[in-house]
């Protein structure tokens, strides 16, 4: 038996209409045309090796500012795991411009929440004018804060800002 009739036979077991057969034998044809010719064509590079080299230089250069950057917040926001850098190492910039204090006197101490004003609570991390007044204008209409949890309930303050200020604030002297 021949193999056209076999693939005859497979095609009529399959139920298989003749256009369909028409369609799946080009699909075939072409994907067996398209492999052999795949085999004899060679990738052409579109960057030659010495831009390659410069592109890889200028991706390490970035890629460590990245990691130094990634390490300053890491000192910024786990002072305790970093404890043999001096504080001076941390920038100004970790605070904003309308703080009181440098991020020296942000890092080295913590803020009580229930006894803080307007100035001090400015020296966390995050904490500009409108969240320090949102912090005070809550803590004198419910009390005294007695979980960091409460904090949430502060309109802007969410999970992710809370644990960026939890190590550098206390609720109780």
């Amino acid at each position: 038996m021949s193999w056209k009739r076999k693939l005859f036979f497979i095609f009529e077991a399959l139920k298989i209409t003749p256009a369909e057969r028409k369609s799946v034998s080009i699909l075939l044809v072409l994907m067996v045309v398209l492999a052999a010719v795949n085999q004899y064509i060679e990738p052409q590079l579109t960057v030659d090796e010495h831009e390659y080299a410069a592109l890889e230089t200028e991706f390490q250069q970035r890629s460590q500012a990245l990691e130094m950057e990634e390490a300053e917040l890491m000192k910024r926001y786990n002072p305790a795991v970093e404890s043999d850098i001096p504080k001076k190492a941390v920038s100004a910039d970790t605070t904003d411009s309308s703080s009181a204090g440098t991020a020296e006197d942000a890092i080295s101490e913590t803020i009580n929440i229930n006894t803080a004003d307007l100035k001090a609570l400015q020296k966390l991390t995050g904490i500009g004018p409108a969240y320090a007044q949102r912090i005070i204008n809550h803590r004198n209409e419910h009390g005294l804060f007695t979980s960091f949890e409460e904090l949430l309930k502060i309109k802007g303050i969410g999970k992710k800002r809370l644990e960026k200020i939890k190590p550098f604030i206390k609720l109780k002297e």
